[in-house]
């Protein structure tokens, strides 16, 4: 008998411990999330769809509102600041370049996904940022400090060992060919790399200048007849992605 108890009681308290973490996961599904909770929840989201070339994001809010529960949909208005900084690539005497996104009373919806988190959305489209190059060397063009509102979630500052991921790699200089579709060399797109960062066309007639971001690889012309193109590396850094359907590589 003594045995049977115990197994009872033991089969009475799971059966109260089950009852337990069911009945408070239904009162939370019916719980309105706080502001603190929307403002973790876009900033994450936020930070998800950050760029390669953005060393640190940060989330600024300088307004929330919550409005008016619509079922499970809980709505809120929202003013705030994506600020993306980028260090450049100093040893070049390129200190990269700040943008800043500004959100203006944008409407987002928070609701609970299948498995309990709170998810944001939004039909508004994100605005164009404003860039800006970087006046010297880990300073920002647009300083965090002159962003006044709150900050959450995950928009901490990245250890500084990171900005240093690509010390040792330098861009190869030299003529560059670009492929088109197919593999075929587009011949008025061929370039070389000078030293003094300046590009010209093959017969040294044309041409302007160019920066190479080393924390990010992307390689960017101004002025010439590449003026505005350029983009990431791919396979290694002396490979590049100028337009979307454009690679070039050491000829």
């Amino acid at each position: 008998m003594f045995h049977i108890r115990v197994r009872n009681r033991c089969i009475a308290s799971g059966m109260m411990a089950a009852v337990m973490l069911v009945v408070p996961a239904r009162a939370h599904a019916s719980v309105a999330p706080s502001t603190k909770d929307f403002m973790r929840a876009l900033d994450a989201r936020i930070q998800r769809a950050k760029p390669r070339e953005v060393f640190q994001r940060t989330i600024v809010f300088a307004d929330v509102s919550a409005g008016e529960a619509e079922g499970k949909v809980f709505p809120f208005t929202v003013t705030a600041t994506i600020h993306d900084y980028n260090p450049g690539w100093p040893p070049d005497h390129y200190y990269g370049r700040t943008c800043v996104t500004r959100i203006v009373r944008t409407r987002y919806t928070m609701l609970r996904d299948r498995l309990g988190e709170w998810t944001v959305e939004t039909k508004a489209d994100t605005p164009q940022p404003i860039c800006t190059d970087n006046p010297t060397e880990g300073t920002s063009a647009f300083p965090l400090d002159s962003l006044r509102g709150t900050r959450v979630g995950t928009s901490t500052p990245l250890p500084a060992l990171m900005t240093k991921r690509q010390v040792n790699v330098t861009l190869r200089l030299g003529d560059y060919a670009c492929t088109g579709p197919g593999g075929r060399i587009v011949p008025e797109m061929k370039f070389r790399l000078n030293p003094d960062k300046t590009y010209t066309d093959l017969d040294g007639t044309r041409g302007g200048t160019y920066v190479f971001d080393g924390f990010s690889g992307t390689l960017k012309f101004r002025g010439g007849f590449l003026d505005k193109k350029g983009g990431p590396s791919v396979e290694s850094l002396s490979v590049f992605l100028v337009t979307p359907t454009l690679t070039c590589a050491p000829w």
